[in-house]
């Protein structure tokens, strides 16, 4: 499984909210249903999207991000949105494989 999928799983498995400012100023914020498969997303304009999965998960969130893109790319321009940006907000170590063992 690659980062971006360890990430997604990560994200369904977890029990909070997490906010993402979008590039086009709203925040998104992903809820998980607490059944490790259903996400929640809500966009402070009103917009709402439930997925199952980590593939549909994965495919939402970059729909999203590509219809709010700014339009153009600066590469100058740092924080342009990606869907590695809004999944490392799960990562806490161990869906990169940084994890170390304690006991």
């Amino acid at each position: 499984m690659d980062n971006i999928s360890n990430l997604a799983s990560v994200a369904l498995m977890s029990r909070e909210s997490k906010i993402f400012t979008i590039e086009d100023g709203h925040e998104m914020t992903i809820t998980p249903a607490g059944d490790g498969k259903t996400m929640n997303i809500n966009i402070d304009d009103g917009a709402s999207y439930t997925t199952k999965g980590v593939s549909a998960f994965i495919e939402q969130i970059e729909r999203i991000l590509k219809a709010r893109s700014v339009a153009g790319w600066d590469e100058a321009r740092e924080g342009q949105d990606s869907l590695g940006q809004v999944l490392s907000m799960y990562d806490d170590g161990c869906a990169s494989d940084n994890c170390t063992a304690s006991g």
